[in-house]
């Protein structure tokens, strides 16, 4: 459901164009995530140096992260539409796939 949603808003309210080539929409939606990341980041408490560096997170600073959280998903969503995934259960085999290969390693 997630992904026929995101799909459907990025054909109706973005500039989701398939005349794009697919490296370029890739490239956008990489760097938004960065960005999205980047504000993760800032939403918490980051400088060791600060007296608030090891206190837990006030529930304005969660709200905060998990919307960062929610936003960062949207562009992995967009990132693996682009690649032509439209079914949750091929992301799911790609994350078995790519998990069983970590475990592999570290045997």
């Amino acid at each position: 459901k997630m992904l026929d949603d995101q799909d459907l808003f990025q054909l109706q309210f973005s500039h989701w164009d398939e005349s794009i080539p697919e490296g370029e929409r890739l490239e956008y939606s990489a760097t938004q995530l960065m960005v999205e990341a980047a504000e993760i980041i800032q939403a918490l408490p980051w400088k060791k140096h600060k007296k608030n560096y090891h206190t837990p997170l006030s529930e304005e600073q969660r709200e905060k992260v998990v919307e960062e959280i929610v936003d960062s998903l949207i562009f992995v969503i967009n990132c693996f539409l682009i690649m032509g995934y439209k079914d949750s259960e091929d992301i799911w085999n790609e994350f078995k796939k790519k998990y069983a290969v970590i475990n592999t390693k570290d045997k």
